[in-house]
């Protein structure tokens, strides 16, 4: 929306030409025996405002940028686009960050902007990072009896809470006695402990509401639909077929 805004408060005045689709020539009429031309459109105000602002906005990166806007705003999703977009995907949010950066610097007179910033952003996405500690461990006594509290050897890995969501977790009412299953099931063995050890709970009008992330609900779902047999299998198509309501997305 910022570059939008952007684009339009700069927006010439000179008139420019349509492009092909396919070879990006301008486009001619026959009959008239000229090119078309018009005040820059809202996508055209937006190409020519990254262009200008920073040198390295390539037509290849530009026509990107507009493929990913214009799939967001239809409904696509992340993982919808995910074929289109350069490895990381998420690197098309640093891309369009670095232009509007740029963009916005450029507003101001080179002498006010000159010195007044010392670096730029390493990335403009916006990480959550939770973790979780599970530790047991025997605390050694040093050569004079005492414990050895340096932990000398001892190492700590932070992995991330599960996979990269691009929908919308869903929520679940469960009864006391079917989460006291459910929590019973997350610490037994097997591909289903860290999917349940995800699920989330809070407690409110004497039901036991629990978050499921997106990636999954669609694994339990295909579970139930499959007809599978589980004990954690049993516990959802139980959940489910007692449901007031479908689940809701939170």
């Amino acid at each position: 929306m910022t570059i939008f805004i952007d684009a339009e408060f700069q927006k010439p005045t000179a008139k420019v030409r349509d492009k092909c689709p396919h070879c990006q020539s301008a486009l001619y009429c026959e009959k008239c025996e000229k090119h078309p031309e018009h005040r820059p459109y809202a996508k055209q105000a937006i190409r020519a405002l990254m262009m200008a602002a920073d040198g390295e906005c390539e037509e290849a990166t530009a026509a990107l940028l507009d493929q990913t806007r214009n799939s967001l705003m239809h409904g696509a999703t992340l993982r919808e686009i995910e074929s289109t977009l350069p490895d990381p995907h998420e690197s098309v949010v640093d891309i369009l960050g670095r232009i509007l950066l740029n963009a916005l610097v450029t507003q101001f007179p080179k002498e006010v902007v000159e010195g007044a910033y010392m670096g730029l952003p390493s990335t403009y996405l916006h990480y959550k990072v939770n973790a979780s500690a599970h530790l047991q461990t025997v605390v050694p006594l040093d050569q004079e009896g005492h414990f050895d509290l340096e932990f000398k050897g001892f190492s700590m890995t932070m992995v991330p809470p599960g996979p990269t969501q691009s929908a919308l977790p869903s929520v679940l009412r469960l009864t006391h006695e079917q989460y006291d299953r459910l929590r019973y099931l997350s610490y037994s063995t097997g591909d289903h402990q860290e999917m349940l050890k995800r699920i989330q709970a809070r407690e409110q009008g004497g039901y036991i509401y629990v978050r499921v992330l997106a990636t999954d609900m669609t694994r339990i779902r295909e579970a139930v639909e499959k007809k599978e047999e589980g004990a954690w299998q049993d516990l959802f198509r139980e959940i489910f077929e007692h449901a007031e309501e479908p689940p809701a997305s939170e």
